[in-house]
């Protein structure tokens, strides 16, 4: 039976803020252990490891901050760990848990419209920066330059490169569109009413 958007955004939440406030070190290793195994009988194993990549900043984040931190590595280790149960819980809870999915689920559950509007353009950015960072590779593949798979130092300014382009390109994009919404007349509550109707 298939669990309802709110059942389950709801539980995400909960399952948020306890992990936040686990204090043993062993509880988060076995929590941990537990999350890896659920997403290897889950066969999303592959997420885990795509999110783990694009994580990289924050953990070296986390790194730095245990230089400063009054607990020093002890609260680096917890924070890391809770980090990552978190990000493997968002997959083995929401690992099919698309944009109108939430927007229903947090509907549902009342939270403010602002909050909803937020999210929802959130998503449509999202979506908007990957086509053009799609676009901009697409661009440098059929030039002859590409990004290797493999670790290399020098990837970075090309990565880094890439980014800014597209980052560029799709506020300008954004921009057009939302002028573009705002001349037919469209605004915040017609986004959350229309959908309502």
């Amino acid at each position: 039976m298939r669990i309802k958007a709110k059942n389950r955004l709801l539980s995400y939440l909960i399952g948020v803020i306890l992990v936040l406030q686990i204090s043993s070190l062993g509880l988060l290793i076995g929590l941990f252990t537990a999350m890896i195994m659920i997403a290897f009988c889950n066969k999303s194993f592959k997420k885990v490891w795509q999110r783990f990549y694009f994580a990289i900043p924050f953990f070296l984040t986390i790194i730095v901050l245990g230089f400063f931190h009054e607990h020093g590595w002890q609260f680096a280790i917890h924070l890391s760990l809770k980090f990552l149960i978190i990000i493997i819980f968002n997959i083995n809870l929401l690992g099919n848990f698309n944009e109108n999915d939430l927007i229903l689920a947090m509907k549902e559950l009342k939270i403010p419209n602002l909050l909803i509007v937020t999210i929802f353009f959130i998503f449509r950015y999202h979506k908007t920066f990957k086509i053009e960072m799609n676009k901009f590779i697409l661009a440098r593949k059929l030039r002859g330059r590409r990004v290797e798979k493999k670790f290399s130092i020098k990837e970075y300014s090309v990565l880094a490169e890439s980014i800014g382009a597209g980052v560029v390109r799709s506020i300008d994009k954004s921009d057009k569109v939302y002028q573009a919404m705002k001349l037919r007349g469209l605004n915040a509550e017609t986004l959350i009413t229309g959908e309502e109707e």
